[in-house]
């Protein structure tokens, strides 16, 4: 039990009142007022009849849960006061009115909603923010200005998994002035198309396949969610020449760009391509 005194802790004290019928020998249960006796050290428990304290372990004992024993047999209209001593804890809050830091993680089983929100390392998951559900079809104008470090339904931004269902509209504003519904990049490629084709870097692009000169597969490492995508390519070399780009066989899971120089097909050595949907 915790020291009773000049401690985080406060004390408290109970009074339990027994009339004793006659030949008692223990006290348990329920009071003369209904109240029922319960502690939980019988170290901070005294006893005292017809107001006379008794000795711990002389006179009684408490080696049975919540009952005071031992004593000697009592006599019809004695009255037994027991005094139990416990300790409570000022609770350890966040004020409402001045706010504060919660140091360890906090659940809302109920969900969070927030007018503003500055999240970083944290995560959001069936939250609602500017009173609008992550993962809503109308977020709230406003509903991010900037998005760091942060996770949403337990998987972290940029994160090449993400979870399904995190979004289905993005509205935030990025300094211009306005706010308006953002379209992600679904994949992405920057490749040299001379020789042997070499991907410098990608996103969501699992290879390039050399069909013919000037003419290319890229094979998406997640499929399309549809054919209706639109792919945004370009071309060059040192020299600067800029290509005519023909995408074309569009699939889910492929499709097929053709780069030309003065209409003839050409091979570049910087070909980029990008796939919004």
């Amino acid at each position: 039990m915790s020291y009773i005194g000049r401690s985080p802790q406060l004390g408290v004290r109970t009074r339990f009142y027994y009339t004793s019928t006659g030949g008692e020998t223990s006290l348990s249960g329920a009071d003369d007022n209904g109240n029922t006796l319960v502690f939980s050290d019988g170290t901070y428990v005294d006893v005292l009849l017809n107001g006379i304290t008794l000795v711990a372990g002389v006179d009684y004992n408490t080696s049975t849960a919540n009952t005071i024993s031992g004593l000697a047999a009592l006599t019809a209209s004695d009255v037994a006061e027991i005094v139990v001593y416990d300790v409570f804890s000022v609770g350890d809050a966040v004020s409402k009115s001045n706010g504060g830091a919660f140091e360890g993680a906090v659940t809302f089983n109920a969900g969070l909603t927030a007018n503003t929100a500055d999240i970083n390392g944290g995560t959001v998951d069936g939250a609602t923010i500017n009173d609008s559900a992550i993962g809503g079809t109308t977020p709230a104008a406003g509903a991010f200005t900037t998005l760091e470090a942060t996770s949403l339904d337990s998987t972290p931004i940029g994160a090449t998994t993400p979870a399904a269902g995190s979004f289905t509209d993005m509205a935030f504003n990025s300094g211009y002035g306005s706010v308006a519904t953002v379209y992600g990049c679904r994949a992405w490629v920057n490749f040299n198309g001379t020789g042997t084709v070499a991907i410098r870097a990608s996103g969501n692009v699992s290879s390039i396949t050399d069909i013919n000169t000037g003419w290319y597969q890229v094979n998406f490492t997640t499929a399309m969610p549809d054919t209706n995508y639109a792919a945004v390519a370009n071309a060059g070399t040192a020299a600067n020449d800029g290509a005519t780009v023909n995408p074309e066989a569009y699939s889910a899971s492929n499709f097929e760009i053709i780069f030309r120089k003065g209409g003839t097909l050409f091979d570049y050595v910087f070909c980029n391509v990008a796939i919004f949907r």
